[in-house]
């Protein structure tokens, strides 16, 4: 899962999201991204994992700007096979969601990524 979890983070620093791993814990500057994982199934015969990721958006400019963000998590990850660390990751696109904030001028995106982990034989 930390191999998985590294994938996802180093992907959106090279393209420049403000992301973290379930909290931020940086000066609040908008828009930012927080992620938490889900693990949903695990398979021990063949070393298989599978969970989902969800990754909130916060952002105090328009809701256009969720959108475009949301757009390009969604060309990153549409379909990424990463072998890394004798593992073979499988990341796919679940689709986005806005979501209430009740606070004004504060909009909130919710962005899923479905996830898979098959380890090597140890």
């Amino acid at each position: 899962m930390v191999g998985l979890l590294s994938v996802i983070a180093d992907t959106m620093a090279e393209n420049n999201i403000p992301y973290e791993y379930e909290e931020w814990t940086q000066d609040i500057s908008y828009p930012y991204f927080v992620g938490i994982y889900d693990e949903t199934g695990f398979i021990y015969e063949d070393n298989h994992t599978s969970g989902a990721v969800t990754i909130y958006g916060w952002s105090r400019d328009s809701r256009l700007v969720l959108a475009e963000y949301a757009d390009k998590i969604r060309s990153l990850f549409s379909n990424v096979q990463v072998i890394a660390d004798d593992c073979l990751y499988f990341i796919r696109y679940g689709g986005s969601l806005n979501e209430p904030t009740d606070v004004e001028g504060l909009s909130k995106v919710s962005i899923t990524l479905y996830v898979e982990e098959w380890k090597g034989e140890e």
